[in-house]
């Protein structure tokens, strides 16, 4: 029961100063092998054959920029915002045009 742990530093488990490699070159060989990777994908796909989306989108670039906006909002949040972006700019070339 000493101060060890990250509750007791304080800091919510982030890693201190120089621990962040270590941490994770400890996960390096942590993965899944190709068979392992297929499998896994099988399950995924043997449970939900056709999975949907929320997002709205008519391309691929569309669903990428929607799917890395929703990372940090709502489906719906960003659906709204995506509506109004893509009908002025729905390729790379006419989102980097916007400045």
């Amino acid at each position: 029961p000493g101060a060890a742990g990250p509750q007791a530093r304080g800091d919510r488990g982030r890693p201190r100063p120089g621990e962040g490699q270590a941490a994770l070159n400890a996960t390096d060989n942590a993965g899944m092998n190709a068979a392992q990777i297929d499998r896994f994908f099988a399950i995924l796909q043997a449970a939900n054959p056709a999975p949907q989306t929320e997002l709205e989108y008519a391309s691929v670039f569309e669903l990428l920029t929607a799917v890395l906006l929703s990372a940090q909002a709502t489906d719906v949040g960003v659906n709204k915002a995506t509506r109004r972006l893509f009908a002025v700019a729905n390729t790379p070339a006419q989102v980097l045009a916007l400045g």
